[in-house]
């Protein structure tokens, strides 16, 4: 009798990083507008995950509201970082696959971070002090800058 552990094999496989991430505090390309008009046109409802639902709900600063889709894209809001799709020679492909928006106008006394994936699905979020400007510090490396020539 054959095992089925002798039937089938399996191999694990490292995840491949397709993706570049730009910071609006570093650069954006110039394509941004477009790229973001055609994510958000694709994206039907605004929903979450377990994860963003625990976090949502457990925030040192209280509950975190779930925006609607004309809430979370108002012009007032701040895109923050967004990640771009490569292809397999890892040159861009003109999609987003995932934003950070910082909310302005559901609180005044809250601004709330959501990251929102291409589905429509948050995926996490918090809530930030109105004044609190994030710095950089040393994290440019973690996005894309251009190379000068």
């Amino acid at each position: 009798m054959v095992s089925t552990r002798d039937k089938w094999s399996f191999q694990v496989m490292k995840p491949v990083f397709n993706l570049r991430r730009y910071h609006h505090k570093v650069f954006f390309p110039s394509n941004t507008k477009e790229m973001l008009i055609d994510f958000i046109n694709q994206i039907v409802k605004i929903d979450i995950t377990n994860h963003a639902m625990i976090e949502l709900s457990t925030d040192r600063r209280g509950i975190v509201p779930i925006p609607t889709k004309e809430e979370m894209f108002h012009s007032d809001n701040t895109l923050v970082e967004f990640y771009e799709r490569l292809d397999n020679d890892n040159n861009p492909e003109g999609i987003i696959q995932k934003v950070l928006v910082r909310v302005h106008n559901l609180s005044s006394r809250l601004d709330y971070s959501y990251v929102l994936a291409r589905e429509g699905f948050i995926v996490s979020g918090w809530a930030n002090a109105k004044g609190d400007d994030h710095r950089l510090n040393n994290s440019h490396h973690q996005y894309f800058q251009p190379v000068m020539a």
